[in-house]
């Protein structure tokens, strides 16, 4: 059984003092390539504290899609599961 997943961003909240996010709204689709009625859904809310001054810091403007879901999954990350393990 084949299985097409998608990972989106569906919003995020920001400071516009620093240009740091926030909170980060996702979703994750797993859709039944055999049969397209089948589709699942998870979807969730992930809290920041930006630190302006952090040498990793990305300002609003400079993210891209990548980087904010890098930091979903790697809010996933449960024990010794590697970043792509918990977004599996």
């Amino acid at each position: 059984m084949a299985q097409t997943t998608t990972w989106k961003v569906n919003d995020m909240k920001r400071d516009t003092a620093t240009g740091g996010v926030n909170t980060v709204y996702w979703e994750c689709r797993v859709q039944d390539d055999t049969h397209t009625d089948c589709t699942a859904v998870e979807g969730g809310k992930l809290r920041l504290e930006p630190d302006a001054t952090a040498a990793d810091f990305v300002a609003y403007e400079a993210l891209t899609e990548a980087v904010v879901l890098g930091w979903v999954y790697n809010s996933l990350i449960e024990g010794e599961e590697t970043a792509d393990e918990a977004k599996a």
